[in-house]
């Protein structure tokens, strides 16, 4: 019977590719977690098999001669999903995100208004897409005017010749209005803050009186807010955008959390 069950699972072995396990004891708890890192095999072994194959046959009969087949077990690789829900990829083989650029100075190197105006507007710009002109050209126009190298120019321009500035109000190079009295306006149009509230690009809010939220909406304390932030982004560049606003008050700290978190969500 050895002999004729063998035979019978011979073609179907062919076709899946069985994986041999060799006989040995799974490892659970702490050891399991340190067996995969080292050996990211041991992912498929030390993971429940949901809606998978696991065959067992005795060893073949020796004496069968050249047709006697000796195997121990037969493993169907799961579907990586019931690994990683959610994901196509392994953890080892995720693609990797792409690295941010190097965001503009977190506060003004000058007390002056066109300084804090720009440094503002430059890391709205950046929150709002890191990776786009717009934010570029902000950002060489704050460091231009921090240096005291800005515009001579009682209107001065942005590179396709629209106004940055008409008296103390400054527009983003699509002609946006970048200012509102006391608040700012995102590059798209929406309010980045209203008095102590503030709102992510896409407008859903951030904060409210003293009530903090995520980017996708749920209520959460300030530290929990930090700790995604931080979780995604690394520690270190959070602790680096941290300790540059650090004794700057209030409204430079809370941008800079929105801007970490929303960073977190949406480029992460």
């Amino acid at each position: 019977m050895i002999w004729l069950a063998t035979h019978q699972w011979r073609a179907a072995i062919a076709t899946i590719g069985a994986i041999p396990v060799f006989a040995g004891v799974t490892p659970t708890g702490a050891a399991a977690e340190l067996a995969t890192v080292h050996n990211p095999q041991a992912i498929l072994q030390a993971t429940p098999l949901v809606n998978s194959v696991v065959a067992s046959l005795e060893q073949a009969n020796a004496t069968r001669g050249a047709d006697a087949v000796h195997l121990s077990q037969i493993i169907i690789r799961p579907d990586i999903d019931i690994i990683f829900p959610g994901s196509r990829f392994p953890r080892d083989r995720r693609p990797a995100p792409r690295s941010l650029p190097q965001p503009p100075n977190a506060l003004p190197a000058q007390n002056t208004p066109d300084c804090i105006t720009l440094t503002v507007m430059a890391r709205l710009a950046y929150m709002s897409d890191p990776y786009g002109s717009v934010s570029r050209e902000v950002s060489g126009r704050q460091i231009a005017e921090c240096l005291g190298r800005g515009s001579d120019s009682s209107i001065p321009q942005w590179n396709n010749r629209r106004a940055a500035r008409i008296g103390s109000n400054w527009s983003y190079p699509s002609g946006q209005s970048a200012t509102f009295s006391s608040s700012y306006n995102y590059p798209n149009g929406r309010a980045a803050n209203m008095g102590s509230s503030w709102n992510y690009p896409d407008g859903r809010p951030a904060k409210f009186g003293a009530t903090w939220y995520t980017p996708s909406g749920r209520f959460v304390s300030e530290q929990e807010l930090l700790s995604f932030a931080c979780g995604a982004l690394g520690t270190g560049r959070c602790s680096d955008r941290l300790a540059a606003v650090q004794g700057a008050g209030a409204f430079w700290y809370e941008l800079t959390l929105v801007e970490l978190a929303w960073l977190a969500h949406r480029f992460l």
